[in-house]
C-alpha cells in the first residue's frame, strides 16, 4: 500500500501472476474469482506493438455513413479510463438525468420522417454514424454537451449550438439542472492496476509523459496533472490528467527475458521490485495437488535447482 508501484520478479512459472491477482483481490476486499466483475480491477499485457494510444489515449477511426467517410475520434485508453473511475470512486448516487434525456432525443430525431428543429436554430438537428447530432457541418457530440452541462464555462467551438441542444433537452425532455453529487466517504475505494509482462512493451512509448505522474510523490493532487500529447484535442484544452492517490500498479516480469534488459531506468526508480522465487509459490497447488504431492514436487524442484547451480 505504501509503495502505490511494485513489479514482481522471477523466472516463468513462479506465480507472479497468481500472486498479483490475489494481492489485487486483498486490496480491493472481493474474493478472487469476482476479481474479473469488479470496477475497481484492470489488467493489460503488454506485448512490442503496444503503445499511448492503447494506454493513455489516442484517435480512432470513426465511419460517418452519410458522408462514407473516415474520421477520427479521440478516446481514452485503458489505463486513462481506469484512473478516471478511481477517481469518481467516493462519490455516489446519480447526479443527473443527462443520459436519459440525451437518449430520447437521439430516438426522437431519429423517428421524426421531417425536419427536427430546435428553438434558437434555423438549420434542421440530424444524426451521424456515432449518434451525435449534426447541424450541417456542425457537431454537437454528447460527451461536449455534458461538459458544458457541468461547468458552463467550458470552452467550446461551437458553443451556441451546444446550448441551443441543452436548452432543447432542458424544456422538451426535462434536463434536471446539474448538481454535484455527494461524497459519502473521505477514504475512497482502492483500485488496483495489474500490467502482465511489463517488460515487453517499450515503456517509455506506452506510458509517455505519465513517467512524472506515475511517481508515488505526486499522486492524487491535480496540481501535479500532465497535458497529454492529445490535450490540443481536448474539450476543454486546459484539462490535465493526474493518477489518483487510489490506484494501486503491479507490475509481473518475467527477469530472465531479455527484454528487461531495455527496461527504461526511469521507470524502474518508481518501482519497488519484490522477487518472486519458485518455494515461496507453492501455496498455489493448494487445492491442485493433494499433500503428499506437494511434498514430491517441492523435493523434486529443490533437487533440480541444486543440481542446475
Amino acid at each position: 500500500e505504501k509503495s502505490k508501484n511494485i513489479i514482481l520478479r522471477g523466472a516463468p512459472g513462479t506465480g507472479k501472476t497468481y500472486l498479483a491477482r490475489q494481492i489485487a483481490a486483498s486490496l480491493i476486499g472481493v474474493d478472487e474469482d469476482k476479481l474479473n466483475e469488479s470496477g475497481q480491477y484492470g489488467f493489460v499485457q503488454f506485448h512490442p506493438s503496444y503503445d499511448y494510444t492503447d494506454f493513455v489515449e489516442g484517435l480512432r477511426p470513426v465511419t460517418d455513413d452519410e458522408q462514407e467517410q473516415v474520421s477520427f475520434k479521440l478516446v481514452d485508453g485503458i489505463f486513462k479510463e481506469f484512473c478516471k473511475r478511481a477517481t469518481k470512486s467516493d462519490v455516489v448516487g446519480v447526479v443527473d438525468n443527462f443520459d436519459t434525456a440525451w437518449e430520447n432525443l437521439i430516438h426522437a430525431i431519429n423517428e421524426r420522417k421531417d425536419d427536427y428543429l430546435m428553438d434558437r436554430s434555423d438549420v434542421p438537428a440530424m444524426l451521424n454514424s456515432s449518434k451525435s447530432i449534426k447541424f450541417n457541418s456542425v457537431v454537437v457530440t454528447k460527451e461536449a454537451a455534458y461538459k458544458l452541462y457541468c461547468e458552463k464555462d467550458t470552452p467550446l467551438k461551437y458553443k451556441s449550438y451546444h446550448n441551443i441542444v441543452l436548452d432543447h433537452l432542458t424544456k422538451k425532455f426535462d434536463l434536471d439542472p446539474f448538481k454535484e453529487a455527494e461524497t459519502v466517504s473521505s477514504e475512497k475505494r482502492k483500485y488496483v492496476f495489474v500490467i502482465d509482462e511489463i517488460n515487453r512493451g517499450e515503456i517509455s512509448k506506452i506510458f509517455g509523459e505519465l513517467f512524472f505522474s506515475i511517481d508515488p510523490g505526486y499522486r492524487g493532487e491535480e496540481k501535479y496533472g500532465i497535458h497529454t500529447q492529445y490535450s490540443n484535442l481536448h474539450i476543454n484544452i486546459k484539462e490535465k490528467f493526474y493518477i489518483p492517490d487510489n490506484v494501486y500498479i503491479i507490475g509481473t516480469m518475467n527477469d530472465i527475458d531479455r527484454s528487461v534488459d531495455s527496461f527504461d531506468f526511469a521507470m524502474r526508480r518508481r518501482f519497488r521490485f519484490i522477487e518472486i522465487k519458485a518455494e515461496e509459490t507453492t501455496t498455489m497447488w493448494q487445492g491442485q495437488l493433494d499433500d503428499t504431492k506437494i511434498e514430491e514436487a517441492t523435493n523434486r524442484l529443490i533437487a533440480l535447482n541444486k543440481q542446475i547451480a
